[in-house]
């Protein structure tokens, strides 16, 4: 199978190789949590669908704003399937650098890896216009995303 789409690495992934509990792992709560490629394949697509029915569009922006974790790969992957733009921001600038970064790029929606890069942003996100919403990847208490 010849590979034109990044997408469709796991694809390809899941039909060259047998079925691993690990193709990707990280650390929640001081424990491994491994996932299988098929696992990948569904949260990336749910992922997809959950941009869409937000009103994503192919060339739209979204940032992360994340330490490295599984979720970072699944959500690049779910952006990448429908033809909008991850915009990676790391995690440890200043917030003038976020706020240069959000406003220039023309970011629709952020995604947090949780509480405390949320608070990072939270005071400035009034200032940019263009963000839609702001998503964590952890519950976040007194929020709703």
């Amino acid at each position: 199978m010849e590979v034109t789409r990044l997408f469709d690495l796991l694809t390809n992934y899941k039909e060259q190789f047998r079925e691993k509990e690990d193709v990707l792992a990280g650390k929640e709560g001081g424990k491994w949590v491994k996932y299988s490629i098929s696992q990948y394949i569904d949260y990336a697509d749910n992922i997809s669908y959950g941009l869409l029915q937000l009103g994503v569009k192919v060339g739209d922006k979204i940032a992360t704003i994340s330490n490295n974790r599984p979720e970072w790969n699944f959500l690049d992957m779910g952006i990448l399937q429908i033809g909008a733009i991850h915009v990676p921001i790391y995690p440890t600038i200043s917030e003038s650098d976020y706020k240069y970064i959000l406003a220039h790029s023309e970011v629709n929606y952020v995604f947090v890896a949780g509480k405390e890069l949320m608070r990072k942003i939270q005071h400035i996100l009034p200032e940019i216009p263009n963000i839609k919403g702001v998503y964590s990847f952890t519950p976040i208490e007194g929020s709703d995303n």
